[in-house]
């Protein structure tokens, strides 16, 4: 189960009808699924994102070239939280998405 599925299931718990296996229906209509969606697009960046990204910094210094021996590698979840957070915030600005 991924990390996305397992914070859904703590959220929103699969229910199911008293005495049977069948799981509880609900309405929802657009409105609530676009809600959702821009929920989740506009979430904090979790602390297992932000490890992955510096991890995946930390193995990759030549994305930064030559500065790559200047930058202090306890730095990394911090750069890395701030790359994150920049794309969290185009994300909720105004105009076209960015194609």
């Amino acid at each position: 189960m991924s990390i996305a599925e397992s914070e859904a299931e703590s959220v929103y718990p699969t229910r199911y009808w008293e005495g049977a296996r069948t799981k509880e229906m609900f309405e929802a209509d657009t409105d609530d699924l676009q809600e959702a969606y821009i929920r989740g697009r506009e979430a904090l960046p979790t602390d297992a994102e932000i490890k992955a990204a510096a991890k995946y910094l930390k193995t990759n210094p030549g994305l930064f070239g030559s500065s790559a021996c200047f930058i202090d590698p306890n730095r990394f979840e911090e750069i890395a939280r701030g790359v994150l957070q920049a794309a969290r915030t185009a994300v909720q600005a105004e105009g076209k998405a960015i194609k």
